[in-house]
């Protein structure tokens, strides 16, 4: 059995910043990891926390920074 914490995609949504449907489409595109708990194309889908944070950290170090602030060290 594997111990890793899982998440609902709407909380994997607001840890990143998107909305659920980007969610599930990095989920579609293997950028986060998880499965569906079921069989049906409506099967509620669960989301590893450490890829969904890992996501969320790449995301931000890809985002050019607004209003000229500057990346702190």
């Amino acid at each position: 059995m594997n111990d890793r914490p899982l998440i609902s995609p709407d909380e994997a949504a607001r840890i990143i910043g998107i909305t659920k449907q980007s969610v599930i489409e990095a989920y579609r595109k293997g950028a986060i990891k998880g499965y569906k708990m079921g069989e049906g194309l409506r099967s509620p889908l669960a989301l590893y926390r450490d890829t969904v944070e890992a996501y969320a950290k790449q995301r931000r170090e890809r985002l050019p920074r607004r209003n000229g602030q500057k990346k702190s060290s």
